[in-house]
């Protein structure tokens, strides 16, 4: 009598036939090269995301706040902010700190957006082009000179921080950006923190926001990972040894 073959789980393929080893090569050796520059961008992005970072920059005078000079409550504070606006602000957070003599609030939006109020007269502050000049040339150490001083509205490679801000750029090449509603400087880059910056938008399609949407950044991603994935599980089934798997599907 004929023996019967018990039912078992095997690879198929479309058409029902079962899936060969070559052909797990193959889909393996295909999506790994269709796949190659975006599995090589993770790798040296991460190595650049672990990297020890450079300390971002500090205002050279930042004293502790003395709050005794305080003389206004934050919902008076928000008030003077919404003054005039349509609506109210969406705030994420708050914090007190010095600014020269005086105690401000700084008031983090949703958007990113810094504002801050003076605590003890309760005016809204403004920080002007020379203010944040002198800021960042007093945290840039001696002998900084000025290039060139512009206004951001939107973030670019290297700064993460509030918005607006000013953007400093020195003769030696190094970047300062200071808040343009606190006017504490927030950071200073360098070439190698601008390249490491853009190495590490690699992990996640940075660059490619200019061609396409954030959506389709996303989609992207996720496509990668998925391939990824195959790469990996279609590795592994090949790594298994051939007398196994001839055992196993018999």
């Amino acid at each position: 009598a004929r023996r019967t073959i018990p039912a078992r789980v095997i690879p198929v393929c479309a058409s029902g036939k079962r899936m060969t080893r070559a052909s797990f090569a193959r889909i393996h050796k295909w999506i790994a090269v269709s796949c190659a520059l975006f599995f090589v961008a993770w790798l040296v992005s991460g190595i650049a995301m672990v990297l020890p970072s450079e300390a971002s920059a500090k205002s050279a005078d930042n004293p502790a706040p003395d709050f005794r000079q305080v003389r206004v409550t934050i919902p008076q504070a928000i008030a003077v902010l919404e003054a005039g606006r349509a609506k109210p602000l969406r705030i994420s957070e708050i914090r007190a700190a010095a600014r020269g003599q005086d105690v401000i609030y700084e008031f983090t939006l949703r958007n990113g957006q810094t504002l801050a109020v003076n605590a003890g007269s309760g005016a809204s502050l403004e920080v002007t082009r020379d203010e944040a000049e002198r800021n960042a040339l007093a945290a840039s150490g001696k002998g900084a000179q000025i290039a060139s001083t512009a206004l951001l509205t939107e973030r670019e490679s290297g700064y993460w921080g509030p918005l607006p801000a000013y953007r400093v750029a020195l003769r030696d090449d190094r970047i300062v950006y200071v808040a343009a509603g606190t006017g504490k400087v927030d950071s200073i880059s360098t070439p190698l923190s601008r390249l490491r910056a853009w190495l590490g938008g690699l992990h996640t399609f940075e660059p490619l926001r200019a061609a396409i949407s954030g959506a389709g950044t996303k989609a992207l991603l996720v496509i990668s990972s998925v391939a990824g994935v195959a790469v990996v599980l279609t590795g592994l089934y090949l790594a298994l040894p051939p007398a196994w798997l001839r055992k196993k599907h018999a």
